[in-house]
């Protein structure tokens, strides 16, 4: 999972770098800054196979090329939810009082 977050932040330090230089930013571009700066080389193998399997490489590139598109690192299974993403209520919401009566 810490692999996973970590993808998912280069997804968006990635973001970050196309949008300061104002480039087009699509799952295409996405995919070619995955591919070519070698963000898979330090890939620890699958826990449950012990290897590099095909299932596991897609999803450490699904977790990279996603925050990379939508600039917010992808939530990792498991995770809280970012407080800063979530829509916020109020804990105290006012409530409407309802009389009634009419005096």
């Amino acid at each position: 999972m810490a692999f996973l977050r970590k993808s998912a932040n280069r997804g968006v330090d990635t973001y970050k770098l196309l949008y300061s230089q104002e480039a087009k930013i699509d799952k295409a571009r996405c995919e070619r800054a995955f591919n070519g700066s070698g963000a898979s080389s330090d890939m620890p193998p699958d826990m449950q196979t012990g290897g590099s399997t095909p299932q596991w490489q897609a999803q450490v590139k699904e977790f990279f090329v996603d925050s990379c598109i939508s600039g917010k690192p992808k939530p990792v299974p498991g995770d809280l939810p970012d407080p800063s993403t979530s829509p916020s209520v109020p804990s105290s919401t006012p409530t409407p009082s309802v009389s009634g009566s009419k005096s």
